[in-house]
């Protein structure tokens, strides 16, 4: 358990840090991306929920980075997506991190308690969001897999770290 909270508190200390910082080089490794060459590194998708300008994506690790520039243009860590497996061309992210959330929707609700936000339904997947999790500036949103409230049995599709500063 004390792994799981050294990262939430390293994922916490690198959102909103330049690229090439420290705290950005320590969660790259945390996550085992150091060394490892993006599949692709593109222009911001316009994702939910982000602002990133550019995503590096690993998409054999499950795993996104985006990078926001800031007020002075520098790129800044914005935001960290795991993906459950077959999503958008993405293995399945198996750190430690996303683990805990790939449950039903129903089982995070209860592991978890009611989320802060949620949204989507109808013809967009539904998601919740739970903000300052673990009591660390950091949100998480998780995206499940339908688009219907009442299938409390839908897997998760992404999860996503954002700042909550």
């Amino acid at each position: 358990m004390a792994d799981v909270d050294a990262a939430w508190e390293l994922l916490a200390a690198a959102l909103g840090r330049r690229r090439d910082s420290q705290e950005v080089a320590g969660v790259v490794a945390l996550l085992g991306l150091a060394g490892k060459q993006p599949a692709v590194s593109v222009p911001g998708a316009g994702r939910a929920g982000d602002d990133a300008s550019v995503f590096t994506e690993f998409k054999p690790d499950g795993i996104s980075l985006g990078f926001a520039a800031s007020g002075d243009g520098v790129l800044a860590l914005s935001c960290v997506w795991c993906y459950a497996g077959g999503v958008d061309g993405y293995r399945a992210c198996s750190h430690p991190l996303f683990r805990q959330f790939d449950v039903t929707a129903k089982e995070l609700v209860e592991k978890l308690g009611e989320p802060q936000r949620k949204g989507g339904g109808h013809a967009v997947p539904i998601w919740v969001e739970y903000t300052r999790f673990r009591g660390l500036p950091v949100s998480v949103t998780v995206e499940f897999v339908t688009t219907q409230w009442d299938d409390c049995e839908s897997p998760v599709k992404t999860v996503s770290f954002v700042s909550s500063k």
